[in-house]
């Protein structure tokens, strides 16, 4: 049995949050634990001040969950009075999985505050909004999956050496030429969709876009997948995108209506307002058919 010199026994069999006597003073536990990896703090000291930018310290930030997983909402603001004035807000929090013991639990808390800290916000409002991009992003964007396994195998090797070839997939992206974890190597751990190739290939084919713009995808059997979706998470990532893009449109399809009945209000008043909310309406319909004809 391994103990940290602060008495926080991490190879205990019994879930993090029973480190201390609740889960916010547990999860203060972890976050401590972390930062005695030099990675580990280069991370958390990024995500406080990103925290801090939001009004709000790490401790609101990590909650306890059922799974561990960044969640981030996106909230659309506009007026009835001014449908086309649209103000976005993001926010994300992290949340970790109660079930897990504390290694593992550290483990996952730097692996999801990469997602946290590192990963672009996304808008699915945008007109440029492409499945194609959202699944390089999700898998081998910044602060995406790939990164976020490659700090998590980081804190392992710098914390727990003697844990990486007994119980992590680490190994898998470990370059020895270079002495370290490679991305590249990563890259293509996360393609390995194994007997999901033709279901992806199918997808893609859907979504209309060929094999070759993903190139790393193979039918060899991987060790990643989305515990969101039960599968590799190329394909977890369309199906993720297909659920956003869904609440898009029903979200404008109702603006749209919002939009309909401000115009129709204003067509007493002066023509060259009513010609600006026809074009303003236009505008909105052309975007919603582009984006949304192809879900219904």
């Amino acid at each position: 049995m391994v103990t940290i010199d602060n008495g926080v026994d991490l190879h205990s069999r019994k879930t993090w949050t029973n480190l201390k006597k609740n889960n916010r003073e547990a999860i203060a536990v972890l976050i401590q634990e972390l930062a005695k990896s030099k990675t580990g703090e280069r991370i958390i000291l990024k995500a406080q001040k990103k925290a801090r930018e939001e009004g709000l310290t790490l401790l609101d930030v990590i909650k306890p969950g059922k799974g561990s997983i960044t969640d981030t909402t996106l909230v659309r603001k506009f007026s009835p009075l001014y449908p086309d004035k649209i103000i976005y807000e993001s926010r994300s929090k992290v949340f970790l999985n109660v079930n897990l013991y504390p290694m593992d639990a550290l483990l996952d808390l730097a692996h999801e505050l990469t997602h946290y800290t590192f990963r672009e916000p996304f808008n699915p409002y945008r007109e440029n909004f492409k499945v194609q991009d959202f699944i390089v992003s999700t898998v081998e964007g910044v602060g995406g999956e790939v990164e976020a396994y490659l700090v998590e195998c980081q804190v392992m090797q710098e914390l727990f050496p003697g844990e990486l070839s007994d119980r992590s997939r680490c190994q898998n992206i470990y370059d020895s030429q270079k002495h370290g974890f490679s991305k590249e190597a990563g890259v293509k751990q996360f393609y390995r969709v194994g007997k999901f190739i033709k279901e992806f290939q199918q997808q893609l084919q859907q979504h209309k876009l060929e094999e070759s713009q993903f190139p790393e995808a193979t039918d060899l059997d991987g060790p990643f997948i989305s515990s969101a979706y039960g599968l590799p998470y190329p394909l977890a990532a369309i199906y993720e995108y297909e659920g956003i893009m869904k609440k898009v449109c029903e979200n404008d399809q109702k603006r749209l209506v919002i939009l309909k009945e401000h115009g129709q209000e204003k067509s007493r008043k002066p023509s060259d307002i009513t010609t600006s909310q026809s074009a303003i309406l236009k505008s909105h319909e052309e975007s919603y058919r582009a984006r949304c004809q192809s879900l219904n």
